[in-house]
């Protein structure tokens, strides 16, 4: 019934188990941080009725990892899109990282670093010229093709790119 929430932040704790579902019905959520703790699970599917959400922040910074785990939502780039700063390092999300996400033109940082995300990176990362930070590391993208860095030339559109990480990978 908090209808008018704008924050949550429940950051270095001892919370586990799984994201309330409930959480979608925030609608103008706009600051999610629950870093340092140990969720497990999936990010609620409902979380995108979360049209606000401006930041999502469920990095890892202690030494056990979140447990967070499954696909990034295909559609996120789409159903968020006030979103600029995705911080998912640090869970057990595996799969492509969705093509959407080239639809949030107002993202700044995207940090997906320690997942088990594979495939190749979107070719139109291009089209987020607001983004500052990039960081893919530690997971097992690419194809092993020729053409595996040929999104970097999109990149050069992003103007205010500061930082690229796409280090521990198989690019």
């Amino acid at each position: 019934n908090l209808t008018f929430l704008m924050l949550i932040n429940l950051q270095q704790n001892n919370f586990s188990g799984n994201i309330p579902h409930e959480i979608g019905r925030l609608f103008q959520l706009r600051y999610i941080i629950f870093n340092s703790n140990t969720l497990q699970g999936q990010i609620p599917v409902n979380l995108t009725h979360c049209s606000e959400l401006r930041t999502l922040d469920l990095v890892l910074n202690k030494l056990e990892e979140n447990q967070l785990v499954g696909e990034l939502p295909p559609y996120i780039g789409f159903t968020l899109p006030n979103i600029r700063i995705p911080l998912l390092a640090g869970n057990q999300f595996f799969g492509n990282i969705p093509h959407s996400i080239s639809n949030a033109s107002k993202l700044e940082w995207l940090d997906f670093a320690n997942n088990s995300l594979t495939a190749s990176i979107p070719e139109d990362l291009g089209r987020l010229r607001n983004l500052t930070r990039l960081n893919f590391a530690r997971n097992d993208l690419g194809t092993r093709k020729v053409n595996d860095l040929r999104f970097l030339d999109s990149l050069v559109n992003c103007t205010y790119l500061e930082i690229v990480s796409l280090n521990v990978n198989s690019l």
